[in-house]
């Protein structure tokens, strides 16, 4: 792992990052709390992490650009991290005259679910076909500034492992343990790298030895909280979904300078009140800075 505030090996020098949780909610619906979605900027570079519902007019309404990313990162396939694939891929396609690919990774799966939406035949292939093939598509790609022939959405799915996900110029993106979902379905957790910052995403996790040593000497994290403790305890799920004391553990034992509540599922954790409960129960482990993470919040 990389000590902090030693740049990682192999890593250009000085390169900006900024890191806005655009959608911090979960099933539960909420105006406030557009489904999961965290985006990186690495100097004007995109990556995103999670797309769920109302991920993409979120990122909109934040002022970000669809055309910006070129890379999104799925943690798992729950409907609440991932509902906005299609509406975000077609978006960033539909409007720009000759788009990038747009790379996905996530866990075992991802690469299905992308050809099962944009592939021939999949949810999307009539939308696109109209959008390239029928004169009106034709006529709307001109008139944003295409010129013909129009190419079809081009979605590069990547199913990977724990390790390297993916690099770019000054930064890199490893996938990593998370308990959630197993072993019906493998969910992960990223950390993103740069020179000056190191960024980790537990995405949704429960009790995860394994996650402390991912996110050693990292500068933040981002961890679930979606119920209070004693509610976890009742439900008998603190191997799957965390609460603020695992999340405040996971920090101090990881020696993160801030952590970055987020995800709350619970209408009780999710009110002013049960906001700053939520931050003074994490505080019993962690004496790092501790937020507790809005939409579009820069962290």
């Amino acid at each position: 792992m990389v000590p902090r505030g030693r740049a990682p090996a192999n890593l250009e020098p000085s390169r900006m990052l900024r890191y806005v949780t655009a959608g911090t909610g979960s099933p539960r619906l909420s105006l406030a709390r557009a489904g999961a979605c965290h985006i990186a900027l690495v100097e004007g570079e995109g990556l995103l992490f999670d797309c769920g519902p109302g991920a993409t007019l979120r990122l909109f309404q934040g002022g970000f650009c669809s055309q910006s990313v070129g890379h999104v990162f799925l943690t798992h396939h729950h409907y609440d991290h991932m509902a906005d694939l299609g509406h975000f891929a077609l978006t960033r396609w539909d409007h720009t005259p000759h788009p990038e690919p747009l790379h996905v990774y996530g866990p075992p799966g991802t690469a299905g679910i992308a050809r099962t939406l944009f592939g021939p035949q999949g949810v999307y292939w009539a939308d696109s076909r109209i959008r390239t093939e029928h004169p009106m598509g034709r006529g709307i790609f001109a008139a944003r500034g295409g010129t013909p022939p129009r190419p079809k959405p081009d979605v590069r799915a990547h199913d990977v492992a724990h390790g390297l996900a993916a690099e770019g110029t000054g930064w890199r993106v490893l996938a990593g343990p998370a308990s959630h979902a197993q072993p019906i379905a493998e969910c992960y957790s990223y950390r993103l790298d740069v020179p000056e910052r190191s960024i980790v995403y537990s995405g949704d996790t429960g009790v995860c030895p394994e996650m402390v040593d991912f996110a050693r000497g990292a500068d933040t994290l981002v961890h679930m909280c979606c119920f209070f403790d004693d509610a976890l305890e009742r439900l008998g799920m603190v191997s799957s979904v965390a609460g603020p004391s695992l999340a405040g553990r996971v920090a101090a034992g990881a020696g993160v300078r801030k952590l970055v509540l987020t995800h709350p599922q619970s209408e009780e954790m999710d009110t002013p009140e049960g906001i700053r409960r939520a931050i003074a129960d994490a505080a019993r482990h962690f004496d790092g800075e501790i937020f507790f993470a809005e939409d579009l919040m820069e962290v």
